[in-house]
């Protein structure tokens, strides 16, 4: 593994000010799954490496009827595969994050950091962009936020912008008589990604009860895609 400098920053404007020093030469550490890989395998060159883990309210979870889903941006991916609210409110998500690699992976990968490989093949995007999902974003220029299916701009490539962090993904709350769910097709059954991924939210419209479908889809070789799209 090569030298870098090693970096915990207690607050956001830190952690921008490093990003600031350094460019492109620094990456960001939620979980460290996919970067210290990457690094140990020569994938991976940074000069600087920018851990989160001390910067207050990344690692928020709060999941509520009345005011939906925030997942910040060092909530675990087993966080939210057994929260209780997660599972009865979001149940697309939970079971997508149930299919990512191993126990001792989703104890210490996030969600946030699973979006922001921009891995088509990841499992936890159809389930957050069916279900409207929108990701925040604060750098040197101020805070934003962008629909979850606007974030994406090709495999690898979101807009996210130099010295920008994501701090958290926020789902609406459910809609009465709502329910979600995935499936991934793959080679195996477990520890493999998805070849295609699908998730679909559905509610009830209406005195006579009709079904109204959102569904997104994801595979090994394009973006997130909407239905029209798939």
């Amino acid at each position: 593994m090569h030298p870098f400098a090693y970096f915990e920053p207690a607050t956001l404007d830190e952690t921008i000010a490093l990003l600031a020093r350094h460019g492109r030469d620094a990456d960001l550490m939620a979980g460290g799954t996919d970067l210290l890989v990457e690094i140990k395998e020569h994938i991976r060159r940074p000069a600087a490496v920018i851990n989160l883990k001390k910067i207050p309210g990344l690692a928020n979870l709060s999941c509520d009827a009345a005011t939906g889903l925030r997942i910040g941006a060092l909530v675990t991916v087993r966080e939210i595969e057994t929260s209780p609210a997660v599972r009865r409110l979001y149940p697309a998500l939970a079971r997508a994050a149930q299919e990512i690699g191993s126990v001792q992976i989703r104890n210490r990968a996030t969600i946030v950091g699973n979006v922001c490989r921009a891995s088509p093949s990841a499992d936890t995007l159809p389930p957050l962009i069916a279900m409207g999902g929108r990701i925040e974003m604060t750098g040197p220029a101020g805070s934003r936020s962008l629909p979850l299916d606007a974030f994406f701009t090709g495999p690898g490539k979101t807009v996210l912008a130099a010295g920008e962090i994501v701090t958290a993904i926020v789902l609406p709350p459910p809609a009465a008589q709502a329910g979600s769910d995935y499936i991934k097709h793959g080679r195996r059954r477990a520890m493999e990604l998805a070849t295609v991924g699908v998730a679909v939210s559905l509610r009830r419209d209406g005195p006579q009860g009709r079904l109204a479908v959102r569904r997104r889809a994801a595979d090994a070789d394009d973006r997130p895609r909407h239905p029209g799209q798939a």
